[in-house]
């Protein structure tokens, strides 16, 4: 295990605000599929592995093919920018119906791949139900996951990515402001899967977050904890000798923790991919008392 601690003064002449963001592209889901094939060999955690690589390949197609839905007008987007308000808030701006279709076909992609008890816990849900799939839908995107079934969880998180990720993927850079929560998707307000860095870029004083829904990717003050503000220091430990790039960026002001992959040591990482195969991380984190700031919203239930 290695621990690092960033110093205070390495962030002094650097605004803890976003400088930079980057909107979806098209490859994200076929890069996340092949990463977790890849990660799946010889893995602990093969499992979730397999799976999220079945779903990502299938989001992919749905992400090339995806509708041209509706986006915020001029007027809405100029009252988000003046107020610091993200344009694709779920709050503001709710899914289309047509989330609902690609459940039924993320379904169809994935099943084989969970054991005969997964599948039967999927059966018992009642997808055909588009009243209990909304509902689902608000606990998941409320942040209320003991009330969802934990089957669907990244079924209809699935879904979800890739409409948020095609609309993220249409906006104008110019109807974008920096967020006052820098914690949170400049986009859509959600909150980030994990961090990104490299050591050989043209500044080292900051740090990427990836969203957990619609894959932007904005930038953020390498010495600041992306949970509570606080820029007195992170520590950085690793504890996943097969993934050593993999690291947990520890803020001991607010006990929570954030994990920080490190791009230079893996060049190939992929943020969640890498997030679902470092989890004997984040059962570490935990043993130690410490809460997870981010959220992957792909795991499957620990059944």
């Amino acid at each position: 295990m290695s621990t690092t601690t960033l110093s205070h003064g390495q962030s002094q002449a650097v605004s803890c605000t976003i400088t930079s963001l980057h909107l979806p592209h098209a490859p994200i889901f076929a890069d996340r599929a092949h990463r977790c094939q890849v990660l799946a060999k010889d893995n602990p955690f093969a499992r979730q592995l397999t799976f999220c690589a079945a779903l990502a390949k299938q989001q992919d197609l749905e992400f090339q093919q995806f509708p041209s839905l509706p986006l915020p007008d001029e007027p809405l987007l100029q009252h988000c920018q003046k107020y610091e308000i993200p344009p694709l808030s779920p709050a503001g701006w709710p899914p289309h119906p047509h989330w609902q279709e690609l459940v039924h076909r993320l379904i169809r992609a994935t099943a084989p791949e969970l054991s005969q008890k997964d599948q039967q816990a999927l059966q018992r849900c009642p997808t055909t139900d588009i009243s209990w799939l909304d509902l689902q839908k608000s606990h998941l995107l409320g942040g209320n996951r003991q009330l969802l079934e934990p089957m669907i969880i990244p079924i209809i998180s699935g879904a979800l990515q890739v409409q948020w990720s095609s609309l993220a993927a249409r906006l104008s850079m110019q109807g974008l402001r920096s967020a006052s929560q820098h914690s949170r998707c400049p986009v859509c307000g959600s909150l980030p899967v994990a961090a990104t860095c490299g050591l050989t870029e043209t500044t080292t004083h900051s740090r990427d977050l990836h969203c957990s829904l619609c894959n932007s990717v904005w930038k953020i003050d390498a010495n600041t904890c992306s949970t509570c503000g606080s820029n007195e220091g992170l520590d950085t430990q690793n504890s996943c000798e097969h993934l050593p790039h993999v690291q947990a960026e520890i803020c001991h002001y607010c006990r929570s923790y954030l994990k920080r992959i490190n791009n230079d040591l893996a060049v190939e990482a992929e943020p969640v991919a890498d997030d679902l195969a470092s989890m004997e991380l984040d059962r570490r984190m935990l043993a130690k008392g410490l809460s997870r700031s981010g959220v992957n919203l792909l795991l499957l239930p620990q059944v």
